[in-house]
């Protein structure tokens, strides 16, 4: 499952809210899923796999609202995931995402750290991907330091 990152870690401090399935929690155990004309379809181009890294706290008062599976066929399955920040405080997180870059047979990850205020939503998406995804979050940056090697996959191997 190793790769190497690509493209680097973002910041995203909010993002375009989604509607859809999905639950808070553990992860969304209803994906919305789009076919290659953006009509929604019961079948998935992949079927999202993963969740919160239960190492990391993952206040409860920011709940996975969103995971969008849309087939594009130009650039494979995209995965979106969308996490709000319902809680009081800041919200710092990190969320990657498994693909194929151009067509490669080794899996690679894209992550994102996240720096997300109160009442924003953490909103990534990465096409060509597998399907795997992993988010882990807290309240200070000190607590992902703490699981970063627990919870990251690019340095779990």
């Amino acid at each position: 499952m190793g790769g190497a990152l690509v493209g680097g870690c973002g910041d995203d401090s909010g993002g375009a809210s989604g509607s859809g399935g999905g639950s808070g929690g553990g992860g969304a155990s209803n994906p919305d899923c789009f076919d290659e004309a953006q009509q929604p379809t019961a079948d998935c181009a992949v079927d999202p796999v993963g969740g919160l890294c239960e190492a990391a706290s993952n206040p409860s008062c920011a709940p996975i609202r969103l995971i969008e599976v849309t087939d594009p066929a130009a650039d494979g399955p995209c995965v979106r995931i969308v996490i709000d920040n319902g809680c009081a405080e800041t919200l710092y997180s990190t969320t990657c995402i498994e693909f194929h870059l151009d067509g490669d047979e080794e899996a690679q990850w894209q992550c994102w750290v996240s720096t997300t205020p109160p009442g924003q939503d953490v909103d990534v998406g990465q096409c060509s991907a597998t399907g795997e995804w992993t988010h882990w979050s807290g309240h200070s940056t000190g607590q992902l330091d703490t699981v970063e090697g627990t919870c990251n996959p690019l340095v779990q191997d």
